[in-house]
């Protein structure tokens, strides 16, 4: 009986980018499962970070291919800032699918980055040399 395989239809899920903030707890992504028909053709996923930029962030992300995620670890190192991104292959018996795989954006941004300060202005105060000790309140 011939392999049916090797003619199966593979459908990569979409997943949108993910984000991770620096400061947030960890954040681990599942990847959704493709779709294949015959269903049997894909018995394993390969997970890997490619295109990390800066080369830092290679270090912040692990994979599980058994669970099909990747994993954030907490950081707030402003160095990871950046790219990568999450190469998933699917397999039949330890062997890569030919075009199917897919790549998944990865984003590590710094709130830092946009943050806004505001301040209260201050009435004017005036003191007196002689006058008994004032105390003024910084809201």
């Amino acid at each position: 009986m011939p392999d049916p395989c090797p003619t199966a239809t593979v459908t990569a899920s979409t997943l949108a980018t993910t984000v991770y903030t620096l400061g947030d707890a960890s954040l681990t992504t599942t990847i959704p499962l493709f779709t294949v028909s015959p269903s049997f053709c894909i018995d394993a996923y390969d997970i890997q970070v490619t295109n990390a930029s800066p080369a830092a962030l290679l270090g912040q992300v692990t994979t599980s291919n058994s669970a099909r995620t990747f994993t954030v670890a907490y950081s707030i190192d402003a160095s990871i800032v950046g790219t990568a991104k999450i190469k998933v292959s699917p397999k039949k018996d330890g062997v890569v699918i030919a075009g199917a795989e897919v790549e998944y954006d990865l984003q590590v941004i710094d709130p830092c980055a946009t943050a806004t300060i505001t301040h209260t202005s201050l009435a004017t105060t005036v003191y007196t040399l002689g006058d008994p000790l004032l105390t003024t309140t910084i809201p």
